[in-house]
């Protein structure tokens, strides 16, 4: 995804009942502006996010799956 698909406080929206709902496994986002408390890896309700914007990760490349 482009924008993060909770909101500001990590709460629950739209999009995060719908990921839920149809099952993913892994979510990878990077569009973050004045987030800067948001984890580089977060499990919420048995989805992994992973925040990938190259801002916050220095470019270094996170690993996704082994």
């Amino acid at each position: 995804m482009h924008y993060p698909p909770f909101d500001k406080f990590n709460q629950p929206t739209v999009f995060t009942k719908l990921i839920e709902k149809y099952s993913a496994d892994i979510v990878v986002f990077g569009h973050l502006h004045g987030y800067v408390n948001c984890d580089l890896v977060s499990n919420i309700n048995g989805v992994t996010y992973y925040f990938t914007s190259c801002d916050h990760i220095k470019n270094d490349p996170i690993l996704l799956y082994e």
